[in-house]
C-alpha cells in the first residue's frame, strides 16, 4: 500500500507558507504597537511640558511675593522684566553642552543651517532622558492692561520632538497674570 504524503500532514510547502503569514503578521503587530507607544509617550512629554511651564509661572510669582497691593505696577513690572530675563538666560543656558542653541524660532542644533533644525549634523540626544533640545521664552506683556497692579506674562516652551523622523518642534504657551496677594 503506497502512503500519501498529503494525506498524512503538511508539506514543506504548507509549513513555509504558515511560516511566512505568521512572520507578516508578527512585523505589522509590531509596527502598530511601536506607533501607538510614540503617540502615548508624546503626549507624555506635552503633559511634563505645560506642567514645567506652569511651574515657571509660580516661580514668576513667588518673585514678587514680597511686594504688597499697592506696589506702583511700574516697580512690577521692571522687576518681572528684570527677573524674567535672568530666568529665561539660566534655563536656556545648558543647550550648548547638549548640541543645540535657543534662536527665537526655538532649538536649533549647532552647526546646523539657520533656517533648519537638522539633528543629523548635531550630537543632540534622541531621548528625554538624555536631554531633549528644549528651549523656554518668557515676556512680560506690561501694554496689556489689568484691573489690579499686576503684568501679564506669555510663558512658552518650544522643544523638539525627538521620537519622530522629522524633527518637528512642539510647544506649550501659558498667559499668566502676576500679581501681588
Amino acid at each position: 500500500m503506497k502512503l500519501d504524503s498529503r494525506k498524512n500532514g503538511f508539506s514543506m510547502v504548507d509549513a513555509l507558507i504558515a511560516i511566512l503569514v505568521l512572520s507578516i503578521g508578527l512585523v505589522l503587530y509590531a509596527k502598530n504597537w511601536t506607533a501607538n507607544f510614540g503617540a502615548k509617550n508624546s503626549t507624555h512629554v506635552r503633559s511634563i511640558a505645560a506642567t514645567q511651564v506652569a511651574e515657571i509661572g509660580n516661580v514668576l510669582l513667588a518673585n514678587i511675593s514680597d511686594l504688597d497691593r499697592d506696589t506702583p505696577r511700574g516697580q512690577i513690572i521692571s522687576r518681572m522684566q528684570q527677573f524674567s530675563g535672568r530666568l529665561e538666560d539660566h534655563l536656556n543656558s545648558f543647550a550648548g553642552a547638549r548640541g543645540y542653541e535657543c534662536t527665537s524660532n526655538g532649538p536649533r542644533a549647532l552647526g546646523a543651517p539657520n533656517s533648519a533644525i537638522d539633528l543629523s549634523q548635531a550630537t543632540l540626544p534622541r531621548a528625554w532622558a538624555q536631554g531633549a533640545a528644549s528651549c523656554i521664552s518668557i515676556r512680560p506683556l506690561p501694554n496689556l492692561s489689568t484691573q489690579t497692579n499686576g503684568v501679564w506674562v506669555h510663558i512658552e516652551a518650544r522643544w523638539i520632538d525627538s521620537h519622530t523622523r522629522d524633527n518637528q518642534t512642539e510647544n506649550v504657551s501659558v498667559y499668566t497674570l502676576v500679581s501681588p496677594l
